[in-house]
């Protein structure tokens, strides 16, 4: 790879890696509910939280949950899309699946930094199963299995890592707490080709929510160390001022300047649920959208002790 091709591809990895500190991100494929609550997994459910933390995926809207979204960020090149559903197979296991793509795109520069016409891209695709079992009314544990593939101009790193993940709660639900490491070295296809095509990087997640009824609101705080990498916090909050309608808020490495913004709005009605969100970022600012449906009764059923 020639200098100029080496800057335009340090250009692409530094919107990757940008992207991938702040949430859109090439591993972890974000719900837009989740994006505009600062991030923090312990606020969602479902399959696509379950990809932050497995153990999450027990707090689903149904027994099944279908669920998918987007992501720009604008004026960088960078998206995303993803896809997930899950199945409570019974009141102390659920099942999952989910999947994301990512894409970035940067004008190729010659050996003087000068654009030459052509576009140098990065792309990620990333795929797994999710299972989460509820031993105890208080307990869920959770684990995912997940392939990825990563591609740079013709650089392409694939192989299989894992996740594991713990959720504690009060039994009246007032608070929970979660932890998670993500992406475990399981296998390594391998890397063809010579040049800076990436493995997913290991990742610890600690987090706490807690639920105030007489406000309708919940609230939460979750610090993510990946490895060789800052540690960054997001704090989030979500009100629901009707049933239907939910209103979210938050701020992602609140202990850094410039922190960046988070705000989002959902609509659910049978069984359906809109939702939007936006944040602030250095490059730019991105868009996020969801759709998820949940089939069949919305509350799930009481846990034996």
């Amino acid at each position: 790879m020639d200098r100029g091709r080496q800057v335009a591809a340090g250009l692409v990895l530094l919107v990757a890696g940008s992207c991938l500190a702040s949430g859109v991100i090439q591993d972890v494929p974000l719900s837009a509910a989740q994006a505009g609550m600062g991030e923090v997994s312990l606020l969602a459910g479902g399959p696509l939280a379950g990809w932050c933390n497995p153990a999450l995926l027990a707090d689903q809207s149904g027994p099944r949950v279908v669920e998918a979204g987007g992501a720009e960020l604008l004026g960088s090149g960078e998206g995303y899309g993803v896809i997930g559903a899950s199945w409570r197979v019974s009141d102390r296991v659920t099942v999952g699946a989910a999947a994301a793509s990512l894409g970035a795109s940067v004008g190729e520069l010659d050996a003087d930094a000068n654009p030459t016409g052509n576009t140098l891209s990065h792309g990620t695709l990333s795929g797994g199963f999710l299972g989460a079992v509820a031993p105890l009314r208080w307990l869920e544990c959770g684990l995912a299995l997940k392939g990825y593939r990563d591609d740079l101009e013709g650089v392409r790193a694939q192989g299989c890592t894992a996740d594991a993940g713990l959720k504690l709660s009060r039994l009246d639900g007032a608070w929970w707490g979660g932890v998670a490491m993500r992406n475990l070295p399981v296998a390594s296809g391998g890397q063809y080709g010579s040049g800076p095509a990436s493995t997913p990087p290991v990742e610890a997640r600690a987090g706490f929510g807690c639920d105030v009824p007489s406000l309708r609101v919940r609230v939460g705080v979750e610090v993510v160390q990946v490895r060789h990498r800052d540690s960054r916090t997001g704090v989030g909050a979500e009100w629901r001022p009707w049933g239907p309608l939910a209103v979210r808020l938050g701020m992602i490495d609140v202990e850094v300047s410039p922190r960046q913004l988070t705000m989002g709005l959902s609509f659910a009605i049978h069984g359906f649920d809109f939702a939007y969100a936006l944040a602030t970022h250095p490059l730019g600012v991105s868009n996020r959208v969801g759709l998820s449906y949940a089939f069949g009764n919305p509350n799930p059923p009481d846990r034996a002790p």
